[in-house]
């Protein structure tokens, strides 16, 4: 009976193989088909998951693959959270290996199969050894009607791949609805600064805000009283949130999209100057993890706020209108549904020159809910129709709270329950 070392082992070791194998691009392809399927498309938590290990997988980062990691990047537990009563990424690794066994029963034929053995959280990425064999592995030669039927079929295929060559739809800019073609300019820059992970630890610990002054002016410690190494790595290596970079790379294909350039800066590699110029900067995360959102709030109406003595954020509502809230809570039941607030809000940024789009939410999940929901233009769009907001406007501060529902932390619907907007 084979070992867990030895099953990690031998899983290390075929995952090394088909990192540096032409293999690779195929896992990759199969990967995609996997998201795309319907057994894995309804399910948010389940994708990410399965991208996530298989990404890190083929990138040869082995050492992401525990469940503290995973607990940590995937579901934003706490450092020290404690695996044994948090069973969040066993429940999730146990949907992935049902869902995966689903997808093969009714594709039995596929060249490649991905697998998460159960025990563990490395996939298993196995080539089939009937795939169909390529052209240069068949035995019989062709005859010479079948040649001149192959170089045909390639010629017309040459004529076809120039003629796509030659019309490039995709590679012109493409103009994006509302707030997009107010931030996504051809051959212009967008600045995105994701949320600041080791500042949200850092607040916990001291249970209380860090002066944007002290953060602006690099005068403070991430790591408070903890000391050695691991200190000086909080205060050292700047991190953000799995979904923060995911959205980050979501927005980023928009702008190449539009013919704009995006840069990813660090949360503490900035300054007060980046919200004075002329490039336009999406911040993503509230003040407890994004502390330059803090400098805009006093243009906004509604604003997500950390209570530090109850641990947690909230959206306040500062001028309610009839049927609104002055505060929005989050809340959490039992049976692991949830219901969280997000913020998207546009407005110039502190001398006017720019816009300054902003994607926050009471939670991790809430700041991914809001974020999915403006990066598809198309829905975004409808959805300032119905609130009689044109999408091809001229508008330059627009406020949105957005009511969001999960179930176990995967995302599942969001409603728009209050909005303002100023010329």
């Amino acid at each position: 009976m084979v070992s867990r070392i030895e099953q990690v082992e031998q899983l290390c070791s075929g995952l090394r193989s088909l990192s540096r194998s032409s293999d690779r691009q195929l896992a990759e392809l199969e990967l995609r088909h996997i998201l795309d399927s319907e057994q894995f498309r309804g399910s948010h938590r389940s994708c990410k998951f399965l991208q996530y290990v298989v990404e890190k997988a083929l990138a040869g980062e082995f050492e992401a693959l525990k469940e503290r990691i995973l607990g940590i990047e995937l579901f934003a537990r706490q450092l020290t959270y404690d695996t044994d009563h948090d069973s969040v990424v066993r429940v999730a690794a146990n949907d992935v290996r049902r869902r995966l066994k689903d997808y093969y029963r009714i594709r039995p034929g596929s060249a490649l199969r991905i697998d998460l053995p159960a025990g563990v959280y490395l996939p298993q990425i196995e080539v089939m050894p009937d795939r169909p064999v390529a052209l240069a592995e068949a035995a019989p030669a062709p005859s010479a009607a079948a040649t001149w039927r192959r170089i045909a079929l390639i010629s017309a295929l040459a004529a076809l791949v120039l003629a796509l060559f030659l019309w490039q739809p995709s590679l012109r800019p493409v103009s994006q609805p509302f707030p997009w073609s107010a931030l996504l300019k051809p051959d212009k820059v967008i600045d995105i600064i994701p949320a600041d992970a080791n500042l949200v630890m850092a607040k916990v610990r001291a249970r209380q805000d860090i002066p944007i002054e002290a953060y602006n002016g690099r005068s403070f410690s991430y790591a408070g009283d903890l000391t050695g190494s691991f200190g000086s790595y909080l205060n050292h290596i700047p991190l953000t949130t799995v979904s923060d970079a995911v959205l980050a790379s979501r927005i980023s294909d928009l702008a190449t999209r539009a013919g704009a350039r995006s840069q990813v800066k660090a949360c503490n590699r900035v300054d007060f100057s980046e919200l004075k110029g002329e490039v336009p900067v999406v911040l993503l995360g509230s003040p407890m993890s994004n502390p330059w959102v803090q400098l805009l709030y006093d243009q906004l109406n509604f604003q997500v706020v950390h209570r530090f003595e109850d641990g947690f954020d909230v959206c306040v509502n500062r001028h309610p209108k009839p049927g609104e809230l002055a505060v929005y809570v989050p809340t959490l039941n039992r049976q692991g549904f949830s219901e969280g607030y997000a913020i998207v809000t546009m407005v110039p940024n502190l001398t006017a020159k720019a816009p300054v789009l902003i994607i926050a939410g009471t939670s991790t999940e809430g700041t991914e809910a809001a974020g999915e929901f403006v990066t598809n233009p198309d829905r975004f769009a409808d959805s300032l129709k119905k609130l009689g907001i044109s999408s091809r406007g001229s508008v330059r501060h627009i406020e949105l709270l957005i009511k969001t529902s999960f179930v176990s932390s995967a995302f599942a619907t969001y409603e728009i329950v209050a909005y303002r907007t100023a010329p």
